[in-house]
């Protein structure tokens, strides 16, 4: 059986779900948020990382023939992600 129940909405409903769901109170000190986010700081052996471009992989291998950008344009991509990175960062 399920409950509805209300939320600070704060912008951290799926942490604050998972704390009611482990602890059953919600996480008012966003102890569950700084250990998610220091997981994926830190991401310790590249784990997060290579689970990602493993997924990335696999997606882009389903992508049918016809929808796939041509090297030009992927080229063309990179290089402008590339301006964008150094102009902002």
């Amino acid at each position: 059986m399920y409950n509805c129940l209300s939320d600070t909405g704060d912008g951290n409903c799926l942490l604050h779900a998972v704390s009611l769901a482990i602890w059953g109170v919600p996480d008012e000190a966003m102890l569950l948020r700084r250990l998610v986010y220091l997981s994926l700081v830190e991401d310790f052996g590249n784990a997060f990382r290579k689970r990602w471009k493993s997924e990335r992989m696999r997606l882009d291998n389903e992508v049918p023939e016809g929808m796939k950008l041509s090297k030009k344009v992927n080229r063309s991509c990179r290089i402008s992600q590339c301006y964008v990175r150094n102009i902002f960062w």
